[in-house]
């Protein structure tokens, strides 16, 4: 029997064009498996990321046209410069079918699937809401102990803290069974979010965008990935960052999510062959902008890149 995923990002047009590239990862790394993938947006022109799907063996493809945009936009507004796109995950179970009881969520530009994801995906939630990658906890004795909880949200110093996030929105997992029972919806959320601003006193920059949100909104009901097995929690394997390179040189894993956030995005890089479809000429990085380590992930990107640019002209 195959295995089954579903899985889902959201996006504004300035990101539409690198679905593909998330596309051709997951259909290349995940081949003995059947994927859903749910792409959430307002309205905008899909059918050439559709048609680009279609030509995936086993992924089938669904979109999203989410209802109520302007309440996301008024929550993101709150949290710096990340678009409402960003925060459609929140109600994300009122979208999906009955038969879909978890499904991962992955930033839609600049995250790309290298490996397994079955460990991660198929994790026991505990009960919990979300299962994510920490990146904040409490230390005792040079180790990371995560404890934080709603009354932390009263002092100043946890509160800070919290609302920065304690984990990286790249990827999670989302317990959408778990979302039906507490029926959560966009009014809850723009209520959080107008609480967040009160006890912060800064309606422009309450938190770090959908991360800090969302660490605040489900303090509690977060489960950390492999805590408290591994002492260090800067990165995991289901949500590689590129900024690991920036403290150790050495990864102790075999990444299976690849997040290139701790570095250049991707597309901003010149690399030997110009990629039109996905790259502008603006803004360009060098190679010699990576920290060691680095590049054997942006180079993995413009395979694909180059592999997604023949599959999209392909009949």
């Amino acid at each position: 029997m195959r295995t089954k995923y579903y899985i889902m990002t959201s996006s504004d047009v300035n990101l539409f064009r690198q679905v593909k590239i998330l596309l051709y990862s997951i259909g290349e790394n995940l081949k003995d498996a059947d994927v859903d993938f749910y792409f959430f947006h307002r309205g905008i022109n899909v059918e050439s990321i559709r048609d680009f799907a279609a030509k995936i063996d086993n992924i089938s493809f669904y979109d999203v046209a989410v209802e109520k945009a302007e309440i996301y936009d008024q929550i993101a507004s709150h949290g710096g410069s990340w678009a409402g796109e960003a925060y459609y995950s929140l109600c994300a179970y009122r979208y999906l079918p009955e038969s879909v009881d978890r499904i991962l969520y992955v930033d839609a530009g600049d995250v790309m699937i290298v490996n397994d994801i079955a460990p991660f995906y198929y994790d026991d939630f505990n009960d919990n809401l979300i299962i994510t990658s920490n990146i904040r906890s409490y230390s005792e004795d040079g180790k990371p102990v995560i404890f934080f909880n709603e009354s932390d949200l009263l002092v100043e110093d946890y509160r800070n803290k919290i609302l920065d996030s304690t984990f990286n929105s790249g990827s999670y997992m989302i317990n959408i069974n778990k979302f039906r029972d507490t029926q959560l919806d966009e009014k809850d959320y723009l209520d959080m979010a107008n609480y967040f601003c009160r006890i912060q006193g800064m309606p422009d920059r309450a938190y770090f965008g959908d991360q800090g949100f969302m660490s605040a909104c489900f303090l509690g009901d977060i489960k950390y990935w492999h805590y408290p097995e591994e002492d260090v929690l800067l990165s995991t394997a289901y949500n590689f960052m590129m900024g690991w390179y920036n403290v150790f040189h050495v990864v102790p894993f075999r990444p299976a999510i690849v997040h290139f956030v701790g570095g250049p995005k991707p597309w901003s890089l010149e690399y030997p062959y110009e990629l039109k479809m996905f790259q502008d000429k603006e803004k360009m990085c060098r190679y010699t902008d990576l920290t060691i380590g680095q590049g054997e992930w942006y180079f993995l990107w413009h395979q694909y890149a180059m592999c997604s640019e023949a599959l999209d002209k392909s009949r």
